[in-house]
């Protein structure tokens, strides 16, 4: 009792933090979202979903190790996530579907499906819970075909036209009655020290997976997109999930086996008479390897031409389908009439809610005597700004103390302590002078060790420094050009164009640029952070800017490392879209596609019209 009380004080302190400093700092009436005002819609349904029942709750304390805190602020923001999710998917799976998540780099809409890829994922990993309170208005579409190219099937004729296929499209209408975890066979020296498969079993027949990727502070989830429907009742699902399993590591391992050797033939049948067999080179193709093969990407798709989960997953549905007798179907889409029907209820309970939502007035006035006024926050003033940035900041000290409510009251004491707030603002003009003045090379060690110092302040106080940007410019650093590089397996050297440069040397620095407020527009993860798995790479955007925050999961303190260097867009024509543009980074940079270093040239720039990026000081100005 005495530790649920601490935890009701030390929230409400967080939130009072919030109130305080978001008022301050945003010069703007702000508070505390009534209850009334979460999504409607999103509230109905988890009061009412029967998917949420006692043996599912046992299932997300499990995958949250029974950390109950933990787990109710996740399904608090989960509870939040609007039904325009529902719209979203509908659109991604229109045009991607998840068992062709192969996109060819000439493909003349890849960016789009690349987006597509990505709300996809959302829902399966960023927002699991809420994908599976919505389970019922999905549709799975049979699918025995091959998912990492496009293959004949020999039996196509016979299940599609036959009466062998009863329903080529189902839906999941029966509530979770049985759930088993299994452990995934890991490489050496992988990102995730474990893999817990949940084999979820709905009704009678259907088997859907959650997958759980585990850190030592930290955990990944997301559902797979294969649904399995059995043919007789089940009475065994332990024996199944085993059989399974057991199946899809073996075909997971065999296939490693298989490409190293190929590799290795040829590496030695391509080298010259003359030249010597290169340890180093060699063991680069075979890093290459591993890395297609490390869980990391079995739980980002975004990242791989071919998911190799699924990849397995359908050698292992190929060999047991007949013993088991069960049938493959994957997600393909959502059902329209959900989604009109959501749109309905809100309309009904935002009216009915009106209606109610009269106060008694004479037991409010019994209750006056009670109420000091002084605190009174005026609820109906709240603009949609001032909640978009109180709820980014919230997520972000979470993120950075790792739900670690101790120190994140530390922390935000000592961010609104006027005497530490005087030293750290005379450090910041000590490093603004030094920035506006220097006359080092930017590339000298002396440059780069002033910048370090000075990303190592901002880290340390990101929450003083994001709720006070009305305090700050951007100042002209330097244009952003992509890294020349090699390809460690073509050995093919990719960087920007001559004619890329010879811009760049014809424009004029970028002018300082001013915040007029403290609002933050969006925050969002980049590519990056699923490929590595050992941090968080996340971008918020204001206006014309982008920051770069990361999140470092190994860091048992203040995880949180703030970029002062910002992308800036000041001649875009169209809003910033920070899929587009990680999406591009992440290929340019990390897979070194030649594709995408034209792509950020001709189409970022150009046909998009965000215009050439700068990468911007972020200078105390006063």
């Amino acid at each position: 009792m005495k530790k649920q009380k601490r935890k009701i004080l030390i929230s409400s302190l967080l939130s009072v933090f919030l109130i305080t400093s978001l008022t301050v700092g945003l010069g703007t009436g702000l508070s505390l979202v009534s209850k009334n005002q979460s999504k409607i819609t999103s509230k109905i349904y988890q009061e009412t979903n029967f998917f949420v029942n006692d043996l599912s709750k046992q299932l997300f304390l499990d995958v949250f190790n029974q950390n109950k805190a933990q787990l109710n602020t996740y399904i608090y923001d989960q509870n939040n996530v609007s039904d325009q999710q529902l719209l979203d998917l509908k659109f991604a799976l229109t045009l991607l579907n998840p068992n062709r998540l192969d996109i060819s780099d000439d493909d003349a809409i890849s960016i789009m499906k690349n987006i597509a890829k990505r709300t996809i994922f959302e829902s399966l990993a960023n927002n699991w819970y809420w994908f599976f309170t919505n389970l019922n208005a999905l549709k799975f579409a049979y699918t025995p075909y091959k998912p990492d190219f496009y293959a004949p099937y020999k039996n196509e004729k016979q299940d599609f036209s036959g009466s062998l296929i009863l329903n080529k499209v189902i839906d999941i209408n029966k509530p979770l009655v049985n759930y088993v975890k299994v452990k995934q066979k890991t490489f050496d020296q992988e990102v995730y020290h474990s893999v817990d498969v949940y084999y979820l079993q709905f009704g009678d027949h259907l088997v859907l997976r959650l997958l759980k990727f585990n850190k030592k502070n930290h955990f990944d989830v997301r559902f797979d997109t294969d649904l399995f429907q059995f043919d007789q009742k089940i009475n065994d699902l332990k024996s199944i999930a085993t059989q399974m399993q057991t199946n899809i590591d073996q075909q997971r391992e065999k296939s490693f086996e298989k490409d190293v050797a190929n590799y290795k033939n040829y590496y030695e049948e391509n080298l010259d008479e003359n030249q010597q067999f290169d340890q180093a080179t060699y063991q680069q193709g075979l890093d290459r390897i591993k890395q297609k093969y490390n869980e990391t990407n079995n739980f980002n798709f975004l990242n791989v031409k071919k998911s190799f989960f699924q990849k397995f997953s359908y050698e292992m549905f190929l060999e047991l389908k007949d013993q088991l007798g069960f049938k493959r179907y994957v997600l393909r889409n959502v059902n329209q009439k959900e989604v009109g029907a959501r749109d309905f209820i809100q309309k009904e309970y935002h009216q009915e809610n009106k209606i109610n939502s009269k106060p008694n007035q004479q037991e409010l006035n019994h209750f006056q005597k009670y109420i000091d006024h002084n605190l009174d926050i005026n609820i109906h003033k709240i603009s949609k700004e001032a909640y978009v940035t109180q709820k980014i900041i919230k997520n972000l000290l979470l993120d950075a103390f790792n739900n670690d409510d101790a120190q994140i009251t530390n922390y935000l004491t000592q961010q609104n302590n006027k005497e530490y707030q005087t030293k750290l603002i005379k450090q910041l003009i000590e490093f603004s002078n030094y920035f506006k003045s220097q006359k080092m090379a930017k590339d000298s060690l002396e440059y780069k060790q002033k910048l370090k110092d000075y990303e190592q302040l901002f880290s340390q106080n990101w929450y003083f420094i994001l709720m006070n940007l009305n305090h700050f410019e951007l100042s002209f650093n330097n244009w952003f050009t992509l890294p020349k590089q090699t390809n460690p397996i073509t050995k093919e050297i990719v960087e920007p164009s001559k004619e890329y440069l010879q811009r760049l040397t014809n424009l004029e620095p970028y002018e300082d640029y001013y915040f007029i407020n403290n609002y933050l527009d969006k925050k969002q993860e980049g590519d990056t952070s699923i490929l590595i798995g050992s941090f968080k790479d996340l971008y918020i955007t204001k206006n014309k800017s982008i920051f770069n925050i990361k999140i470092d999961f190994a860091n048992n303190k203040n995880r949180l490392n703030l970029n002062p260097l910002v992308y800036f867009f000041p001649k875009t024509k169209n809003k910033l879209s920070i899929d587009l543009i990680t999406s591009i980074f992440h290929q340019a940079i990390f897979h070194q596609s030649k594709e995408y270093y034209k792509l950020f040239e001709t189409d970022m720039i150009d046909k998009y019209e965000y215009g050439i990026p700068a990468q911007m000081l972020l200078l105390w100005k006063e």
